[in-house]
This record gives structure tokens, C-alpha cells and sequence, in this order.
């Protein structure tokens, strides 16, 4: 907590009880590679800020290395037929690493997911706060949801489950073939139910924008003949399609 108050102090440029109107003594919760603060704000609302973690360049950039290391020296023991080698995947696993550490680009990436869902109302999207974020702090508005984890809670909260499943589907669908755009780290802890929506349509929070990806058109194309070959169990021509998109050798 000390550590993550002088890193606030340090990247803001003031300490966090002058910047905020109440600032706790622990933080709510623990990401991956930060810890998120519940805070109230000036104005009295309420905001998360996250803050990273200390020295995560060098930790990543070690074990990077060492994952090379391995790989170089028993790669040749696994059999792998995936299209790409085991280097490429660290590579691939080490940029998405190093991205999700520049909290700069998750804020910019949080103001380019949020403008494709602006007219979607059922897809919400915290608001930024700008003047209260660095590359190694975040701050946006408080998310009071549920977490997409458990049939049961959503239930205990007057919630429709099938509703946020729509809901979930198909925005997701639309990152992945309308925008091209698309969260790259979907799971529970990122995804919130909120109160608000339909029966049909549950209002969906989306959190952590710190690993984003883009698809190209043709691509988007080769995913959806996939897709519909799938459907049409023409499980060869759907191999086909995996190997234009590079997940399979030929």
C-alpha cells in the first residue's frame, strides 16, 4: 500500500489524500498486474483507480527470457503442430505482457472501445478520467455490477442470466466482425451485469482495456466461413479456413 501511494504521488504529482476527496487505506481488489483503489472523487463520485505493480519491466523482460531459454532447449521435445513455433508464442506473450503495463494505451484503447459502443445501450463502458492517469495509473468511473461468475448470484439479484448471455454474444460478435476490434481478455473478473436492462437484453459493463486486438477484413471474412462451415459440419473446409487464418499447418 505504501509502495502504491508513492507511485500515485510519483505519477500524478501529488499525494493521493490532496489529488482525492477520500482515499482508502487498502485497495478493493487485486488485478493481475495492478491493485484497484475505490475512491471518491472531488465532485463526490466515486471512481477505481488501478495501480501497477512495481518493477514489472524488468520481472517480464526476466521471465521472458527465461521462457526462451526453455523453449530453445526443449522445444524440439513437444509436439506441436499449431502452425506457429514455441518462440513465437512467448514473443506473441510478451508484447500482449509489456501493452497491458503502458496504462497510457489501455486509457486510449478504453476511448476507442467505448466510442464504437456509444449508441449500444446496452453495452456500457467506464468513463476515463484523464487528469487522474499515467502510464502507471488508471483512474475511471466505479462499475457497481455483478460479476459474471455464478448462475446463482445473478438470480439473488433480480438479474436474468440468458440476458447478459445475449448481450455478451453479441457484442462480441461485433467487435470481432463489424469493428475489428476486440477485447482481448474476456473473463469473469472483466465483464460486470449491471441493473438497467431488458429481459431480453442485460446492460453489460466491459473493464480492463489493457489487452486489445484488431482483425483484418479478410480475415474477418476467412472467421465467419468458418463459422458457417462449422455450423454446417463441412469440418474439412472449416480446417481449410483455420489454415488461411494461420492456426493450422497445412
Amino acid at each position: 500500500n505504501k509502495i502504491a501511494l508513492k507511485i500515485i504521488e510519483d505519477e500524478l504529482g501529488a499525494p493521493a489524500n490532496e489529488l482525492f476527496d477520500d482515499f482508502p487505506n487498502e485497495p478493493i481488489a487485486s488485478a493481475s498486474l495492478g491493485i484497484v483503489y475505490k475512491v471518491k472523487m472531488k465532485d463526490k463520485s466515486f471512481c477505481a483507480v488501478k495501480v501497477q505493480r512495481p518493477n514489472l519491466y524488468f520481472l517480464i523482460r526476466r521471465d521472458i527470457v527465461i521462457l526462451k531459454i526453455l523453449a530453445t532447449t526443449f522445444g524440439s521435445l513437444l509436439p506441436l503442430n499449431i502452425g506457429v513455433g514455441i518462440g513465437e508464442i512467448i514473443d506473441e506473450f510478451g508484447k500482449a505482457l509489456f501493452d497491458e503495463i503502458d496504462y497510457e494505451k489501455e486509457g486510449k484503447n478504453a476511448l476507442k472501445f467505448a466510442d464504437f459502443f456509444k449508441n449500444n445501450p446496452n453495452v456500457f463502458i467506464p468513463k476515463l478520467e484523464k487528469d487522474f492517469s499515467s502510464k502507471k495509473v488508471i483512474t475511471t468511473s466505479w462499475i457497481d455490477g455483478v460479476k459474471l461468475r455464478d448462475r446463482e448470484i445473478l438470480e439473488q439479484n433480480n438479474l436474468i442470466p440468458s440476458s447478459y448471455i445475449r448481450t455478451c454474444v453479441i457484442s462480441g460478435l461485433q467487435q470481432l466482425f463489424e469493428y475489428g476490434y476486440f477485447h482481448a481478455d474476456p473473463h469473469p473478473g472483466n465483464m460486470f451485469a449491471l441493473k438497467g436492462g431488458s429481459d431480453e437484453y442485460g446492460l453489460l459493463a466491459y473493464v480492463d482495456f489493457g489487452m486489445m486486438d484488431t482483425i483484418t477484413k479478410s480475415d474477418r471474412l476467412t472467421l465467419i466461413k468458418a463459422i458457417v462451415h462449422l455450423i454446417n459440419q463441412e469440418y474439412l473446409l472449416m480446417a481449410k479456413d483455420f489454415q488461411k487464418l494461420g492456426f493450422l499447418t497445412k
